[in-house]
């Protein structure tokens, strides 16, 4: 029970039936004690206040006055929601991924739906440079007003001063943010509230990744509803426009030398046109003084946590290397298109001395749209001398050095001083339920395959869980615990394996084949790709190319039929 759901008798002024009662103050908010039905003389009702239809009403007792039902105002509540668990959706997507029988993600032929035709459209018609940077308007789905929810984000930053004044470095760090906002010109503060267009204030919050838990992202949450309606439902996401991830993989594996980079908040470095930018409002107290009123800032740039974000970011960049692709060498502006996820950069070359010229062309490519590309890392110590320190990953040259760092790159670790690609599992923890299992499982991030083997039987023991239909927090069925264990015990090994990163032998290959394989069994399927160098002389060496798992549908299916259905795989997916 929180002390601010507890009636007071000011409170009670608003009510006609009510402002006469006096309530007692309530000091401490800890339940003491609870009075039940085999004490029926306390429950005695001595008086009745009742109001109108819904409104509250207090019943007297021995112990004094019990008021039931809201005694707030509807544009007063008190409504904090941080988490939303639709079961029931969770329960059809679950069995949807485990029922699919033929179809594959990786099928490379991709349609845009009509909608994304739209945001495509009115993207590219709005772009313009401005001060060195791409300005692309939000794409819109409709001209209407949107309600004024200042009120959702007031309570949203109601409840945020509570956690900032209870984590005193969640302070600090949320205030050096929203500090950094307005110093870089990303957001500007709002001195003249009146606007002719649209307005939408925008609650933010907190988001730390995993694996750099001291690492700070305001995130705003454009998907918060008000009167039914949010900023999100209201704008187009637009085409995916992201390169295929296990493409730019495998090509950053083609070659010796390889290099990393990430756009520095790309996002924030394509600019929203003025009349846009009143829907990008959101509240913050000036200078972090939580004493002092809140104030009203608006974004001017496309943000962490806009569907529309993703595509208007890519879409700049995109447009800044197909704007300047007469500048630099074609196969420079090739890799620029092929080599982005999203802000990370991916690539290989076959020398230093191209990996050096790859630095400064894609360094100066990149500036052209306003955007930075930092955080260098390298297999080659040289290159990263040649890298001026301010743009090298922090510590680079250090774990180039050390055989027992290694970093992140797309999810996937890299040691760098190895060259090779590795697993880092952490212990699996808590109740093996159905929810914790999924968890862990979807945490191992392999989007090459190399561990789909493994992985394959953890798979097999959450299809069973769908197929019992379990509820997501119970544990699982009695022969599962001794499988899911066994599992745990095993995957730990994935720690001790390495893969060598670069495709290539140490010798020069004359030619070059794919060999492709595919299986199936009544419990799974898979497909398994390598590549084959030979050299004149006739040295052979083979690399691992690409690898997929799936189970079984739960539709039994035949074993000839599952075959046929991992040959599919193997065209499309390899």
């Amino acid at each position: 029970m929180l002390r601010r759901t507890v009636p007071t008798t000011s409170q009670m002024k608003s009510w006609t039936h009510l402002k006469d009662i006096s309530f007692p103050r309530v000091e401490d908010e800890n339940v003491k004690l609870l009075i039940g039905c085999n004490a029926p003389s306390v429950h005695e009702m001595k008086e009745l206040r009742t109001g109108k239809s819904n409104e509250p009403f207090a019943v007297k007792t021995p112990l004094g006055w019990t008021l039931f039902g809201s005694y707030r105002k509807p544009c007063e509540s008190n409504c904090a929601l941080n988490h939303l668990s639709a079961k029931e959706e969770l329960e059809d997507k679950f069995e949807q991924l485990y029922s699919t029988e033929f179809k594959d993600p990786f099928s490379r032929t991709i349609s845009m739906s009509v909608e994304d035709r739209i945001a495509l459209s009115a993207i590219s018609n709005s772009v313009q440079r401005l001060n060195g940077h791409y300005q692309i308007a939000l794409p819109w789905r409709h001209d209407h007003e949107l309600p004024n929810n200042r009120e959702l984000a007031e309570r949203r930053l109601s409840c945020l001063k509570g956690r900032l004044i209870r984590d005193k470095k969640l302070f600090q760090d949320y205030v050096d943010s929203m500090t950094r906002y307005v110093e870089r010109d990303y957001a500007e503060k709002v001195n003249d509230n009146h606007s002719d267009g649209r307005i939408w204030y925008l609650p933010h919050h907190p988001v730390f990744h995993p694996k750099k838990p001291n690492k700070l992202r305001i995130v705003f949450d454009c998907a918060a509803q008000y009167a039914g309606t949010s900023l999100n439902k209201s704008l187009y996401s637009g085409p995916d426009l992201v390169n295929n991830l296990v493409d730019v993989f495998t090509r950053f594996r083609q070659r010796p030398v390889g290099l990393t980079a990430d756009i520095e908040a790309m996002f924030h470095q394509v600019i929203v046109p003025p009349h846009d930018r009143d829907v990008l409002r959101y509240l913050w107290w000036p200078g972090g003084d939580l004493e002092k009123e809140p104030g009203i800032y608006r974004m001017k740039v496309h943000l962490f946590g806009a569907t529309s974000s993703p595509c208007c970011a890519t879409f700049a960049l995109q447009k800044t290397i197909s704007d300047n692709k007469d500048k630099f060498p074609r196969a420079v502006t090739q890799a620029a298109k092929e080599q982005f996820y999203v802000d990370d950069l991916l690539i290989s070359v076959d020398t230093i001395e191209e990996a050096k010229r790859t630095y400064s062309h894609f360094k100066r490519l990149l500036s052209l749209g306003g955007f930075n590309l930092t955080k260098w890392t390298s297999n080659s110590v040289e290159v990263l001398e040649f890298i001026p320190e301010g743009d090298r990953a922090e510590g680079s040259i250090t774990v180039c050095e050390s055989s027992e760092t290694s970093k992140r790159t797309l999810g996937i670790e890299w040691n760098v001083r190895t060259d090779e690609l590795c697993f880092k599992v952490h212990e699996f923890h808590g109740n093996p339920t159905r929810r914790n299992v999924l968890s862990y499982v979807a945490s191992i991030f392999d989007p090459i395959g190399f561990v789909a083997p493994v992985i394959l039987p953890a798979k097999v023991i959450l299809q069973d869980t769908c197929r019992q239909k379990l509820d997501w927090d119970a544990e699982l069925p009695i022969d599962c615990p001794t499988k899911w264990n066994n599992w745990c015990r095993h995957i730990k090994g994935l720690d001790h394996l390495r893969i060598p990163r670069c495709l290539k032998p140490g010798f020069e290959p004359s030619s070059a084949q794919i060999h492709r394989f595919a299986d199936a069994s009544e419990f799974a399927y898979g497909v398994v790709a390598y590549i084959r160098y030979e050299s004149v002389s006739g040295q052979i060496h083979c690399s691992f190319l690409l690898a997929k798992s799936r189970v079984a549908p739960l539709k039994l299916v035949t074993i000839p039929r599952m075959e046929l259905t991992a040959c599919v795989l193997r065209l499309e997916g390899t």
